[in-house]
This record gives structure tokens, C-alpha cells and sequence, in this order.
């Protein structure tokens, strides 16, 4: 039985992995192509199966209810390939040989993913700087997810800890001789992983999860020798021997891995190459970004106190192109940005409705901007000041070995 569940697992993670659409840069999304079709079955189970009756995404992306489901039409196919491959196929000749190839695919699988998590925190790209309306939003009004991503990207040297966690584990799993150790060291990191994501409710629980699961196979087989081995019995904790050959001599076998590695280090790379972005906490923001504190604001020509509560108390401009302002009530509006330096104009879309306004801007001395356009019939006109974010004490770089410093 436990043969069995080995080799439902297996057949799981092999659907799994080539139905779930990942943004490769070089390396074929298999999934993001074969996801339409999926969708489609998974939409027609949703409504006539489940009788979902509230909208829902059918769409395979993180935590979506379409993701869910498609994960149960999955383990119910590999429950029943499992189980045939076992009664039926289990003698013969191949069956060891995709067993072991499995494994082999788990492997590499992992340590790419790890490979992209790992880099992608070591350069500040997953923990980025909070952006302007977040250091200024009130922490009861931010969610724990937010939050905690905020302040993960607050600390670069903290981040690139966290990314060389995952790194050396997953160059652990590249060869037999460590991939035990490799496992065991991703199992645990993936399990912190896993649970932050389920403490602060960030949507990655069910791809946290499916990594978790892998690491848990790769261990799987050793299960025996660890009991062992922490009973205090002499054990060898040695790679696990294939039942099958390279299809290739000894020295084409090693470059062929070697180029597999290669492939693993142009994907993982590819993208901070393209950029010009091994550090996301000094890379250009775009032209206006910032916050920008109002200390003028005149609606039809009638300047309203600062208190007021159609007065904008701050406004912000976001690298992801959004214009988000923030009334004196601390509550916020925001817009999509388009900017048009050549004609000194910004382009607002409120995204509820569609609706566009245009705003003339200039910028004066002292890091000072006017802005002037008309919303909803009213003119208005606003001067600010652009705030130097890197005096906030949350950008603050200090350290104190002792509580009196």
C-alpha cells in the first residue's frame, strides 16, 4: 500500500507541474498553455458538480477557487492511475525505471523553483521597499499580508539571508551524494514558508503547500534509514541507487547535467540580466514617484482648510503606474497613471468606472509641485511638497548592538 501512495504522489506532481502555468523566461510554460483547456472543464465542474453559486476565478493562479479545484480533479486522476499502475503494471519491466525518474524529476524541479524563490530575495525583487502610500497608510489599516511583505522588504540583509536558505539546500538536491540533506534542509524552510503563508493569509498557500509535498517525497524513501539513524543504529545515508542506466557513457552523462544546470542558472538569471536589477532597493523609480505632502488646496477657487475633509492631505505616485490619494479622513483613492513629461500632464483613470481626468503639473523650487484639473465639474488646484522618504524611521539603516545606544 505504501508503493502505492508512493506512486500517486509521484503521478500527482507530474500533473501538477505540467498543468500549472509559471512565468518562465526561457524554459517552456507548459502549463500556461494547457491551462485554457482545464479551465473550461473546471468551470462546467464548478457550476454543474459544486453549484458554486457566488462568481468565482477559474483561472489556475494562486489560491483561486478554479486552482482548488483543478487540484481535486488532479489527485482523483492520480488516485486512479496510482492505483492501476500498482495492480496492474507494478511487475513490469519499466514500472521501477518511472518511479525512479519521478524522483530524479523532483529533484531538479525543486531546486529550480528555489533556485527563482531563493534569487528573487537575494536581489530584493519578492521583499521590494514599501512604496509611498504604504509607509504612509496607519498600521491597523494595512493587512497582515501587506504587512508583512512590507516589513520582510525593509531589511536587505534579512532577505538575503532568507533567499540563500533556499539557495544552498536546492544546489543540495543537484547531487546524490547531498540530495537527502538538501531535502531535509528545504522541508524545514518550505514548512516556515508554508506556515507564514497560512498565518498572514498570503495566496501562495496551495504552491507552498505542493513544494512542501515534494520535499516530503524526496525524504519519503529514507524514512526507514532516519528512524534508524536517530534510534541510535548505525546507518549509511547514502543516494538512493537507480534501477536504470544513463542512456549515455559516464562522461556525456555529467555534461549533459552540466548543461541541465546551465539552463536552471540562465532562466533563474535571465530576468535581473534583462533589467540591469541585482537590487531592487536601488533601481530607478519612474519619473514623479513619491510622496508629496499637500500644504495648499483650492476647489473653485476657494482654499479649503487643511483639516477639511475633501482636503488631500497626502498624495502618492506608485512605481506600478498609480496616482493614490489620501484625504485628511486617512482614507485613500487611487487611479491609474499615465504621465506625460514633454506636456507637463498626468492622466487619471478612476478604475470603477473608466472615467479619465487630466491634470497639468509644474514643478517648482525647492522640490515643490502644483497640480491643477478639474473632477467632477470642479476645478481644483493643489500645491505640495515632495517628502524626502529615506528621514522616515522606518527607512532608517540603524543598528545597536546594546539597548542604551
Amino acid at each position: 500500500m505504501q508503493k502505492a501512495f508512493q506512486k500517486i504522489i509521484g503521478i500527482f506532481i507530474l500533473l501538477f507541474v505540467f498543468t500549472f502555468p509559471f512565468p518562465y523566461k526561457i524554459l517552456p510554460d507548459v502549463g500556461g498553455f494547457v491551462s485554457p483547456f482545464f479551465e473550461s472543464i473546471i468551470k462546467w465542474i464548478g457550476d454543474n458538480i459544486f453549484f458554486i453559486q457566488k462568481p468565482y476565478t477559474v483561472f489556475l493562479s494562486s489560491d483561486s477557487t478554479g486552482l482548488y479545484i483543478h487540484t481535486l480533479i488532479l489527485f482523483l486522476c492520480s488516485f486512479i492511475l496510482g492505483f492501476l499502475w500498482y495492480y496492474r503494471w507494478r511487475e513490469h519491466s519499466k514500472s521501477k525505471i518511472f518511479v525512479d525518474f519521478i524522483y530524479l524529476f523532483c529533484r531538479y524541479y525543486l531546486a529550480l523553483q528555489m533556485f527563482i524563490y531563493g534569487f528573487n530575495k537575494v536581489f530584493k525583487w519578492q521583499f521590494y521597499l514599501p512604496e509611498p502610500n504604504t509607509l504612509f497608510t496607519r498600521l491597523g489599516d494595512i493587512s497582515p499580508d501587506l504587512l508583512y511583505w512590507s516589513t520582510m522588504g525593509l531589511s536587505r540583509p534579512y532577505t538575503i539571508f532568507a533567499g540563500l536558505m533556499e539557495i544552498v539546500p536546492a544546489i543540495l538536491l543537484l547531487f546524490r551524494r547531498t540530495q537527502l540533506l538538501g531535502a531535509i534542509l528545504l522541508f524545514l524552510v518550505l514548512a516556515n514558508v508554508w506556515m507564514i503563508n497560512l498565518s498572514f493569509d498570503i495566496s501562495v498557500k496551495l504552491y507552498s503547500s505542493f513544494l512542501l509535498l515534494i520535499t516530503a517525497y524526496l525524504i519519503a524513501p529514507y524514512l526507514k534509514v532516519l528512524r534508524a539513524f536517530f534510534q541510535g543504529k548505525m546507518v549509511t545515508l547514502g543516494a538512493i541507487e537507480f534501477s536504470w542506466k544513463p542512456f549515455i557513457v559516464d562522461k556525456w552523462n555529467k555534461i549533459f547535467k552540466i548543461i541541465i544546470i546551465l539552463f536552471f542558472v540562465v532562466e533563474t538569471f535571465w530576468q535581473y540580466i534583462e533589467m540591469g536589477n541585482f537590487n531592487d532597493d536601488k533601481a530607478p523609480r519612474p519619473y514623479l514617484h513619491g510622496a508629496y505632502q499637500v500644504h495648499t488646496f483650492v476647489k473653485n477657487k476657494d482654499t479649503l482648510a487643511v483639516n477639511h475633509t475633501e482636503t488631500w492631505k497626502h498624495f502618492f505616485v506608485h512605481r506600478r503606474g498609480y496616482f493614490i490619494v489620501q484625504f485628511d479622513s486617512e482614507n485613500m483613492q487611487d487611479y491609474k497613471l499615465e504621465v506625460d513629461s514633454s506636456r507637463k500632464t498626468f492622466k487619471l483613470t478612476r478604475e470603477i468606472d473608466k472615467k479619465e481626468m487630466i491634470f497639468q503639473y509644474q514643478i517648482v523650487e525647492d522640490k515643490n509641485i502644483k497640480v491643477s484639473g478639474i473632477i467632477e465639474k470642479d476645478t481644483f488646484l493643489i500645491e505640495a511638497k515632495k517628502l524626502d522618504l529615506s528621514k522616515m524611521p522606518a527607512l532608517q539603516k540603524s543598528f545597536h548592538w546594546r539597548v542604551d545606544e
